[in-house]
């Protein structure tokens, strides 16, 4: 017989759900919890849309999209503080809502939380939709019962592989509208400045509607020298 491999895993990705991290937490023990993107953002605008006043909603989304982008727990912590700051007069219902399920609870929903790890599930979702729709029709089976279910899934799938009726993707598939965009974005001609390091390079542009970078702004940018978070923004 076959000896089994023992699974390792240094971290989850989950849409934050208590039942998930308990059971990853059980077996693998305290871990890096990494929050989906979108199912983070999905909740949030909810919540933006019955809690915070019209005139101010579209810019509340781009701040916290702009706040997901951090690349660093440091940064991260930091621009969290300052998008408080800002939003906190203006919107105090939502923003003590949102310190204590996404600064305190779930806090792992930003790019640098773990660098080259999917932002979101939505490819383990749309298996599990499969699941659900062609094969349970979303009917909560006994564990017995489940469990052939689940082998012959795996086996019909791998059959599908091996015939060459579905096939694995090891590359993200760049539609129109992201050529496009990337097109329009090349056009802008902004300046790139390159630091070269030991053993890798690192380039640096301005994220905002500026064309032009400058090392002060680095500079400022490494030691996060923000005084406001529409400072860090731009």
């Amino acid at each position: 017989m076959k000896k089994l491999q023992i699974l390792h895993s240094s971290f989850v990705l989950s849409d934050g759900s208590d039942a998930i991290r308990n059971g990853f937490q059980s077996v693998f023990g305290e871990k890096l919890m990494v929050m989906c993107w979108a199912h983070m953002r999905r909740k949030v605008v909810k919540k933006v849309e019955s809690m915070v006043d019209k005139m101010d909603k579209e810019d509340l989304l781009q701040d916290i999209d702009m706040l997901q982008v951090a690349q660093s727990d440091k940064i991260f912590r930091k621009a969290s503080g300052l998008f408080v700051k800002k939003w906190s007069r203006k919107q105090p219902e939502f923003i003590q809502y949102f310190e204590n399920e996404w600064l305190n609870t779930h806090n792992g929903w930003y790019e640098g939380i773990r660098h080259l790890t999917p932002s979101t599930n939505n490819a383990l979702e749309s298996n599990n939709r499969a699941i659900k729709d062609e094969n349970t029709f979303r009917e909560r089976l006994p564990l017995s019962k489940f469990k052939i279910l689940t082998l012959k899934i795996v086996e019909r799938w791998s059959k599908s592989y091996e015939r060459g009726l579905k096939e694995f993707h090891d590359r993200q598939t760049l539609t129109l509208d992201v050529w496009t965009s990337s097109y329009q974005w090349v056009k802008l001609n902004k300046s790139i400045i390159s630091t070269k390091l030991e053993n890798e390079i690192e380039f640096y542009v301005h994220g905002g509607e500026k064309l032009d970078i400058n090392k002060n702004e680095i500079d400022a940018m490494k030691k996060m020298k923000w005084y406001s978070f529409d400072h860090y923004y731009y």
